[in-house]
This record gives C-alpha cells, sequence and structure tokens, in this order.
C-alpha cells in the first residue's frame, strides 16, 4: 500500500487522492492492490470510507463537532468517497463496482435527502450516514458531478 508519510503505517483514503492526481504513479494491478488494503481498513457499510483505518486507536466513530477530533480520525468526506469511486471506475475492475455503487448511492443520498437538497455536504460521521460541517462544499458538489458525468460516458 502507499503511506502517508516515512515511518506512517496507518491506513487512510489519501492512496485515492494520489491516484487521481497521478494515475501513471503505479500500474493498475498496484493501484489494486492498495485500493483493496484501504478497503478492508476503511470500508464503511452506508458506502463511504473512514478517514483512518476503523481498528486505529485514534478513530472515532461518530462527529465530534466543534472539537474537531473526528475530523481526519473517522469522519468521511465526500469529496474523497467521489474520487475514490471515480478512480476505482477508472480501473475498470468488476471487483470494485459494489463500492463505486454504494459511494454513488450515499453521495446521492446526501444530495436529495440530508442536508440541503441539492447540494453535497462535506462529511458524514463513520457510524452512520449523515451530515456534519458544511452542508454545501463547494469540493463535494464538484466531485459528485465529474464521477456522475464520467460513469455516464
Amino acid at each position: 500500500y502507499v503511506r502517508d508519510g516515512s515511518g506512517d503505517d496507518t491506513v487512510r483514503p489519501n492512496v485515492f487522492l494520489a491516484a487521481y492526481a497521478s494515475p501513471e504513479l503505479l500500474t493498475p494491478q498496484e493501484w489494486a492492490s492498495c485500493f483493496r488494503v484501504v478497503l478492508a481498513k476503511c470500508w464503511l457499510p452506508w458506502g463511504g470510507l473512514s478517514s483512518i483505518e476503523q481498528d486505529s486507536p485514534l478513530f472515532i466513530g461518530t462527529h465530534t463537532g466543534e472539537d474537531n477530533r473526528s475530523y481526519h480520525r473517522g469522519d468521511s468526506w465526500f469529496w474523497i468517497n467521489d474520487i475514490a469511486a471515480l478512480v476505482m471506475h477508472r480501473l475498470d475492475m468488476p471487483v470494485f463496482d459494489k463500492y463505486v455503487d454504494a459511494i454513488v448511492e450515499a453521495s446521492t443520498t446526501d444530495i436529495l435527502s440530508l442536508g440541503i437538497a441539492g447540494f453535497a455536504s462535506e462529511v458524514s460521521c463513520a457510524s452512520r450516514l449523515d451530515t456534519s460541517c458544511s452542508l454545501a462544499q463547494s469540493w463535494s458538489n464538484a466531485m459528485f458531478v465529474e464521477l456522475v458525468r464520467e460513469l455516464e460516458r
């Protein structure tokens, strides 16, 4: 898998950002291997990724609000989820289809039924699909639109 930093073995979904920004960095098979590691540690049953592996002692499953403890230690970021779905879709490997579908469903539910209708939220807590922080997040909106447009092609 790809580490976030030297000496840091903590699994986070940031590998999907690397695959989005620099897909040529690894082969499709190497990316798939990295994604499998992250999915095994960070996948949430409602269709998102926790911002840190769930077996980490730092993991917090419920959004903690103003104190920000859960923000990078469990909360699921909709824009990162959508990037993850996008890069998994681009690999064109059927093993990832169920994750792509679940992310699209969760993001669509957020936009249509949670937060502010018609807008993508910033984060959800890890334990359940909900909305927290900004209820109309620009980069969440942009990544959802990019994901859906690519899926339509």
